[in-house]
């Protein structure tokens, strides 16, 4: 509910809570690197296949590993209400994502200095595991506030830029107009904000957090390839002002990428049919809606 109280309020929550979970991880980094030691065994693959499993077995891998990374698409989101945004998302995406790259990989350096991968290929509760070897269940129990702080603060943060999504559709009108509605005051749109909180509210009691992470994951990649190949589009029919479309090394580098998010998606597709099938329906769900509201404009 801080989210209610204007995008500064919000963003003192998200700052205060991101460096929570930083220091957490880098205690968690700190603890690998002091209290564990390397094997060799470690850099060796756990079971053997062959070339076509291993392609398989990576794109099911790559759905936690990108579920994890998902989120830095969440600063483009509340683009509207950022001062100099042609300056400063292109900063926060690359500088965010560079930063969680660089801790994701030394937290699971510090995971393999206290684990085995075999244990590692089995637990879900790695980072509990891994602390438990210094520390025993009392370093478990603090990895547990961890985490708890870690959710606390991504939902917090969830409900302060997804909302913006319902309020732009609401203010296009292809959703409840109610939800475009922008309290006077703090400046926040009220109704959006309460209905991404109820429906988390929803998801969290279903109790279905791993075919969730299958969900997010599989439907976010089909509109981040999308979004990908939308690029080639926009050039071609706005070649006056290609400076809002510019990318590095292009057309290379947003052809490997959607090149790469489609194998990803079609993968997942094979390897877990049924969540992948499940999302495709839910998003197909949003067709006739788009449609019923769009023939109300």
């Amino acid at each position: 509910m801080v989210n209610l109280f204007g995008v500064k309020i919000g963003g003192i929550f998200a700052d205060v809570f991101t460096a929570l979970k930083i220091v957490a991880i880098v205690g968690v980094i700190g603890v690998g690197f002091w209290g564990g030691s390397w094997s060799t065994n470690d850099f060796r693959p756990v079971f053997p296949a062959a070339a076509g499993d291993f392609w398989n077995g990576l794109a099911l891998a790559m759905v936690g590993v990108l579920w994890s990374y998902g989120g830095w698409q969440h600063a483009t989101y509340v683009g509207g209400e950022a001062r100099q945004r042609g300056k400063h998302l292109p900063f926060a995406l690359i500088v965010g994502t560079a930063m969680v790259i660089v801790i994701y990989l030394l937290t699971n350096l510090a995971y393999l200095r206290l684990l085995p991968v075999s244990t590692l290929a089995t637990t879900d509760r790695a980072a509990a595991d891994a602390v438990s070897v210094v520390f025993g269940n009392s370093g478990a129990r603090w990895i547990a506030v961890g985490i708890f702080i870690s959710v606390f603060g991504t939902a917090g943060i969830y409900t302060m830029t997804a909302p913006r999504i319902y309020f732009a559709m609401a203010r296009d009108g292809v959703f409840f107009r109610k939800v475009a509605y922008l309290h006077p005051r703090f400046r926040v749109p009220v109704y959006a904000i309460l209905f991404q909180t109820m429906w988390a509210i929803v998801l969290i009691l279903s109790g279905t957090f791993y075919q969730l992470i299958t969900y997010v994951a599989f439907t976010d990649w089909i509109f981040f390839a999308l979004t990908g190949a939308s690029v080639f589009i926009f050039r071609r029919k706005s070649p006056g002002a290609p400076a809002a479309y510019q990318t590095p090394g292009y057309p290379w580098t947003p052809l490997f990428f959607v090149l790469v998010s489609t194998w990803f998606v079609v993968n997942t597709l094979i390897s877990s049919p049924v969540q992948s099938l499940a999302g495709l329906g839910f998003l197909a769900l949003g067709i006739p809606v788009y449609f019923f509201w769009k023939s109300r404009r």
